[in-house]
């Protein structure tokens, strides 16, 4: 099958969990939300649903390009989709074994699907995940899925993962609050959230914040979905697109989590790429 890559990149993990392992990010197009709540501001102050600049190649894109609103607009936007490369899984895992330095076996760096939303995609996501395992690369490092957390675990994936691989899923979700514009009977789905409970996998809840009103939505999610707030482990991350950005109020989003009990994600990559595409 043809798998709708974005692109592929080999970086540190920049959030949450596992911050600052070496990972390969594997980013599939499409996304079940577009968060037109974001600030997409353009220079004529047009804000919204905005036409986004046509590109032949993802290299023509900087940092630049995304300094408001959702920054990952190339994965799900349809001006972006012929963006997308269709491979083969064969082709992604000759990529990663291309990306991944040749002293440092494929094993030891972390595997991310991200998008977009990766879970829109769910047998491109076992097709690959079959081939890594053909390959046996998945021995001693948990499979991360970036998930918006709305759309439940597919069945097919979860079966063959829980009978074929003695490692872990890792479901790093980053639910979308009222900001995002996307209403609650969608972003927020209790059943996708429990799907991802079944089998000893883990589970983490990311959130870009800038007001204690933020933190206090984050409770109310939490405790509609089902989560125990006291046991969740959740991340609290400053809003912005930039280390400037984000600097300007770390100092609050470090205090609010001292006050509720979370932890702070730094989002690594910004401070040490400046948040360019493929880092």
């Amino acid at each position: 099958m043809l798998i709708p890559i974005v692109e592929m990149f080999y970086s540190i993990q920049g959030e949450g969990l596992f911050v600052g392992k070496p990972s390969v990010f594997i980013r599939l197009f499409g996304c079940n939300f577009q968060c037109n709540g974001f600030s997409n501001q353009d220079d004529q102050g047009n804000i919204g649903d905005i036409e986004i600049r046509q590109v032949s190649s993802i290299e023509e894109l900087s940092n630049q390009d995304f300094t408001k609103g959702c920054d990952s607009r190339y994965s799900w936007h349809p001006s972006y989709k012929h963006l997308a490369k269709q491979m083969t899984s064969e082709q992604v895992c000759d990529r990663v074994r291309e990306l991944v330095p040749d002293n440092i076996a494929v094993e030891d760096v972390d595997i991310i699907f991200t998008g977009g939303e990766p879970f829109m995609n769910p047998i491109a996501l076992l097709d690959m995940i079959q081939e890594m395992h053909k390959r046996e690369w998945l021995t001693r490092n948990p499979i991360t899925f970036e998930t918006n957390g709305s759309i439940k675990v597919p069945t097919e994936l979860a079966y063959w993962c829980s009978d074929n691989l003695n490692i872990p899923l890792h479901y790093s979700n980053s639910p979308k609050l009222r900001a995002s514009g996307e209403p609650r009977k969608r972003a927020w789905r209790k059943s996708a959230i429990e799907s991802q409970q079944k089998g000893l996998h883990i589970q983490t809840y990311k959130f870009v914040v800038e007001t204690e009103q933020d933190v206090e939505e984050i409770q109310e999610y939490l405790e509609t979905v089902g989560v125990d707030p006291k046991t969740a482990t959740v991340f609290l991350m400053p809003v912005g697109a930039t280390a400037e950005q984000q600097n300007q109020i770390l100092p609050k989003i470090a205090e609010l989590c001292m006050k509720y009990g979370y932890c702070l994600s730094m989002r690594a990559h910004v401070y040490a790429f400046g948040n360019e595409l493929g880092t």
